[in-house]
């Protein structure tokens, strides 16, 4: 269907002026040189080329492309553009969107997935907040399943969730496929992912990735999801490519594990 991706951290954006390259500089100073100013909304070389690039990249027949400004704006997209797929399929009654619960949201939309309390507390007669279900935190059970039962396990919680919802209220299931900030990234066994696929098949309902964190080459892939094959309807995610910082990254973390013998193992992927 289609990828909402954020410009947040793109060449065209001021923000990462503090961290950003040479490279990146200068291309962000040959676009004002041509356009101070330019909303996404309307059609430019730049977007257009980054469009063909991200299409290109993405799985299966993922060839829409819809830019935003942020993380926050691009998970309130897709969910906005389930509602609307809903309307154009005429399914009118489906308007939830479940989550497996995460801190995330700078915007109202955003903040009616994420499930944590703490966060959605002081807004909550300014929105509708969505069901969730736990994250799939297998490494963390203490019984006798095998891994590939336990990710089939937190997978049939979304089964029951949308059940106890009403299979025809229910449009989206929305997951970071490999966990950000709120769960130190997480990953769930192979078969928890491939379960969720099949529920959501199963009800008809749209399965959309938040790659906000885990996508654009941070996990050695372009998106976290290729690990698996994946096959998403919508990805929301950020532009920005953070391959170059990776092994930066795993360096530092593998003395930090040498120092510490605390620290038993931590999730890699790439």
């Amino acid at each position: 269907m289609a990828v909402v991706s954020s410009m947040d951290r793109a060449v065209l954006s001021p923000r990462i002026s503090a961290t950003a390259t040479g490279n990146v500089l200068d291309a962000m100073k040959r676009e004002m040189e041509r356009n101070v100013c330019l909303p996404t909304t309307f059609e430019n070389e730049p977007t257009e080329d980054l469009a063909r690039d991200l299409a290109g990249r993405m799985p299966g027949d993922l060839d829409r492309i819809f830019f935003v400004a942020s993380g926050s704006e691009a998970v309130e997209s897709v969910i906005m553009l389930a509602r609307q797929w809903a309307i154009a399929t005429g399914q009118p009654r489906r308007w939830k969107v479940i989550a497996a619960s995460r801190p995330i949201g700078g915007t109202l939309g955003a903040l009616a997935v994420t499930g944590d309390p703490a966060l959605t507390g002081y807004f909550a007669e300014q929105m509708r907040s969505m069901p969730t279900i736990p994250s799939p935190t297998a490494y963390r059970d203490r019984d006798d399943l095998t891994m590939k039962e336990r990710g089939i396990k937190y997978a049939d919680m979304l089964k029951e969730q949308i059940l106890a919802e009403g299979p025809q209220t229910v449009v989206a299931f929305i997951i970071e496929r490999i966990g950000g900030a709120a769960t130190n990234t997480l990953v769930a066994p192979d078969s928890y992912y491939t379960r969720i696929r099949e529920i959501c098949d199963q009800y008809g309902i749209l399965l959309i990735h938040d790659e906000v964190l885990s996508g654009v080459a941070r996990t050695d892939r372009f998106l976290g999801g290729d690990h698996w094959n994946c096959r998403p309807n919508m990805i929301a995610c950020l532009t920005e490519n953070a391959a170059a910082h990776g092994e930066d990254l795993l360096r530092g973390l593998r003395g930090l594990q040498a120092r510490f013998p605390l620290i038993g193992d931590f999730a890699v992927k790439g």
